[in-house]
């Protein structure tokens, strides 16, 4: 009789633990699909990929080639372009990460977006984002709250003189580009200082729609 409970007993474990593994799979199963129906994406941090020149050596990264994906007036999309499959962040904000690679385009685009309420102030809204992700970005280049080598508000016109930079940029769909070329000495073998070396950046901002559409590039 107690060989007979035994088995018993070892037979109620065992198929508890498998409808436990079952449980597990079908869970498994089941989380998958969600992601994928609703476009769950891992995350990544823009500071481990943002200067990657060749996008071949990026081990464990999910890159997709695609030509559906809308950048500034400044770039043009070609038949060589890519996306990071993931959401990937800058400090608190989250963003996508685009290759450009035709020609002698060699290109990588942070790409966020701020949503703009149009019945409150608008340059109020604006200038709080632009400065925000002009921050981090230059946080991120390592030059603090050094002044950009160039800035120009693209086809500006009359319209522009008497309104704020914010209004031009939101209300007159102008796109406006910051330049950084930071200039980088290294140590040459002889001894000499090498200043040749140069990183140049780009910060763009321009409207989509309700959002402000922001821009952190690094061109090679």
């Amino acid at each position: 009789m107690k060989d007979k409970k035994k088995i018993i007993i070892s037979v109620i474990a065992v198929i508890a633990i498998l409808v436990i593994i079952f449980s597990i799979i079908i869970n498994k199963r089941v989380d998958a699909a969600m992601n994928k129906k609703y476009d769950i994406l891992p995350e990544v941090e823009l500071s481990e990929i943002f200067e990657t020149d060749d996008i071949n050596r990026l081990k464990g990264t999910n890159i997709e080639k695609t030509s559906d994906v809308s950048v500034s007036s400044k770039y043009v999309v070609g038949s060589n372009s890519y996306v990071v499959k993931a959401d990937v962040k800058l400090e608190s904000r989250t963003g996508k990460l685009i290759f450009l690679r035709d020609g002698n385009n060699k290109i990588n685009i942070y790409q966020t977006k701020y949503g703009i309420d149009e019945l409150d102030s608008i340059s109020s809204q604006v200038s709080r984002y632009m400065e925000e992700f002009k921050m981090n970005c230059t946080m991120l280049m390592g030059v603090g709250s050094d002044e950009p080598t160039n800035s120009v508000l693209v086809n500006k016109d009359d319209s522009d003189k008497n309104i704020p930079l914010e209004e031009s940029i939101f209300n007159n769909n102008r796109l406006y580009s910051l330049t950084y070329n930071i200039k980088e000495d290294s140590l040459l073998e002889d001894n000499t200082i090498d200043s040749s070396n140069n990183r140049k950046y780009e910060i763009n901002f321009y409207r989509n729609g309700s959002y402000l559409m922001c821009e952190f590039v690094k061109i090679f």
